[in-house]
């Protein structure tokens, strides 16, 4: 957790194999100092078994706002699903666009399903052509099953195409983006220019223009793809330059932004980082800013966030993380 100017960090992880009713216990028990959400995964070959689980075990696991799963996860694609152009053959990328790991009627169909049984979709999509398929089963599901409680998710958001930012902002879902992606400089690889062109390379990590659009951004690690240190996220995404942590900062500390256009400023860092992150798990109510009958949930700087330069904000170290109220770390004890 984070906070400078009452908003509060919420960071996001993968849980690898750690079994849910471990983590109800551990929330049970007090052991979290944080606030966690999970999913169940919806897999293509099973989906109606998994569906079935989701609704059978909706609130299993939940503690006290401590641990819930009101979301279903889906992969849309593995590696990017791109709309044309693209060659036939170019190394690694072949192809250029892989297909879906759906069937996409039946994507279609199993995504209103979730929304009409009240489930968030969280979905991984990291090319254009998956963004558009995703975006075309949301909007179905709204259509369908108008429900303003849900909050659906795009994971990642690569490729993006313009048209398909747009119908995000008006269909309000949520992209959770990682600023930790936003140093690279997709133009720079050859073969991912050779497939698709610079035109759509450019589109790689969208920020910017998402908030301009409209679209709530949720910004986290992806951890443990990458480091979880949400102050290195804050940098990356104001400056879209490498940090210090990252392993390849020595070959590249000294290239320029990664389209500059794409900065965003602090404030809007924070607020993905803070209560945009909140609001995704449905806990803006709760934390993510600091406000009069919210939890107590921050940390202490040892520098003022809005003087440090954005190319030093990796720097400043936290003295003091308070959770629910209780200091939860202090740096010296």
């Amino acid at each position: 957790m984070f906070n400078a100017k009452g908003y509060t960090l919420l960071c996001d992880c993968h849980l690898l194999e750690i079994p849910y009713d471990v983590l109800t216990e551990m929330a049970k028990n007090g052991e979290f100092t944080a606030r966690v959400t999970g999913v169940f995964n919806v897999y293509d070959a099973t989906r109606k078994e998994d569906m079935e689980r989701a609704i059978a075990e909706r609130t299993k696991y939940d503690v006290e706002g401590l641990f819930t799963i009101d979301t279903l996860k889906y992969f849309a694609d593995g590696t990017p699903s791109m709309i044309e152009p693209f060659v036939e053959t170019a190394g690694d990328l072949a192809g250029g666009r892989e297909p879906l790991l759906w069937d996409e009627e039946h994507m279609m169909e199993s995504i209103a399903e979730a929304n009409k049984e009240g489930f968030n979709v969280h979905t991984h999509a990291m090319g254009s052509y998956a963004m558009r398929r995703v975006i075309d089963c949301y909007e179905n599901a709204q259509k369908l099953y108008p429900n303003p409680n849900i909050r659906n998710i795009i994971a990642h958001c690569t490729f993006i195409a313009p048209e398909d930012i747009v119908r995000m902002g008006k269909s309000h879902i949520i992209a959770s983006d990682q600023p930790g992606w936003f140093s690279a400089t997709p133009t720079d690889e050859k073969g991912m220019v050779a497939c698709w062109g610079e035109d759509v390379v450019r589109h790689t990590y969208p920020s910017k223009s998402l908030i301009d659009n409209g679209v709530v951004c949720a910004y986290g690690s992806d951890f443990v793809v990458n480091p979880a240190c949400g102050l290195a996220g804050l940098q990356v995404a104001m400056t879209r330059r490498h940090v210090k942590m990252d392993l390849t900062y020595e070959l590249y500390k000294d290239v320029p932004a990664s389209m500059p256009e794409e900065c965003v400023s602090l404030r809007e860092a924070l607020q993905a980082h803070t209560i945009n992150a909140a609001y995704q798990v449905h806990l803006e109510n709760v934390t993510g800013s600091i406000e009069v009958g919210k939890s107590a949930e921050l940390i202490v700087l040892d520098s003022d966030i809005e003087t440090t330069p954005a190319e030093h904000i990796e720097d400043i170290q936290v003295l003091e993380t308070v959770f629910k109220g209780q200091t939860v770390f202090k740096k010296g004890s």
